[in-house]
């Protein structure tokens, strides 16, 4: 049986770790206080507009990058 592993909260930091995480091969569980994932990297929708509810961009993108390649996964740009 593999090692289990809680994460409380889904910001950035949470996800970045449930990914690293799961790629050593623990089985991850990730519990969010809100009804949706991303911590302050959230938005609100207000009479058809949208507002950032937090930081609207990466310092460090280097890390975000060498996150997807670990993952294994082609980032898209949106």
């Amino acid at each position: 049986m593999g090692k289990k592993v809680i994460i409380v909260g889904s910001g950035i930091a949470g996800m970045a770790a449930a990914i690293r995480l799961s790629i050593k091969g623990y089985e991850v569980t990730v519990f969010e206080a809100n009804s949706y994932p991303g911590g302050k990297l959230s938005e609100i929708n207000m009479k058809g507009y949208r507002f950032d509810a937090g930081p609207s961009l990466f310092t460090l993108p280097e890390q975000l990058e060498e996150l997807f390649e670990l993952a294994n996964k082609k980032r898209k740009i949106f």
